[in-house]
């Protein structure tokens, strides 16, 4: 913190572009409530969290009511033996209060809390796994959900993906917009979908 505080000083930080929290678990570093709140103060104009969400942090649920902030937690499933099976711990319950905490918090725009769903072959890969993480996803009351592949499998698969992995995605897409969901895919899906030769602007998608 000292030393944000020591650029800000000096103007060499530009409060109209984006500040990414991801990698690990963000929301457990001691000053993350304090780099937040400094930021939200500065009016940056967008900050995204990626968060495990296992318990709810103050300055997400601030920054959420202001329009200017997006969470993004990969839950991965819609139950919580398949997440205590992914994740190795057993959270996914707190994971979804503190979801619903997120949720409520939104200001006016309603799409700034996104459930993901990494696709781990052999693992989360049924029509089941995709219809309960759904199912979930819209109790809870998210409108946006993001598309990612495991990274390992897909570069060693890229040339050999089987058939039901294609259905699936096939089946996720379709499923994900009779719901009226909106979609983002990250880096590895986008990888997939180019090597598919897949086209989301048929869909009117948002890639990152």
């Amino acid at each position: 913190m000292p030393v944000i505080k020591e650029l800000d000083k000096m103007g060499v930080l530009d409060y109209n572009g984006e500040l990414a929290y991801s990698g690990g678990e963000p929301a457990s570093l001691s000053e993350f409530d304090d780099i937040t709140n400094f930021f939200l103060k500065k009016g940056e104009k967008y900050i995204m969290v990626h968060t495990n969400a296992i318990k709810p942090v103050k300055s997400v649920l601030k920054g959420l009511g202001t329009d200017t902030m997006s969470v993004t937690v990969s839950i991965d499933c819609g139950d919580r033996q398949k997440f205590k099976q992914i994740k190795q711990v057993d959270a996914y319950n707190k994971v979804v209060d503190t979801l619903k905490k997120y949720v409520k918090a939104q200001g006016s725009n309603k799409k700034m809390v996104r459930s993901k769903y990494i696709i781990i072959p052999g693992v989360n890969t049924t029509r089941e796994d995709v219809n309960k993480w759904l199912d979930e996803t819209q109790r809870i009351g998210i409108q946006q959900v993001v598309l990612d592949f495991e990274a390992d499998w897909l570069a060693r698969n890229s040339n050999n993906i089987p058939e039901y992995i294609d259905e699936l995605f096939n089946y996720m897409e379709n499923s994900i917009k009779q719901r009226g969901l909106d979609i983002q895919y990250y880096g590895v899906a986008n990888q997939y979908r180019q090597l598919k030769g897949l086209d989301s602007s048929a869909y009117g998608l948002h890639q990152e």
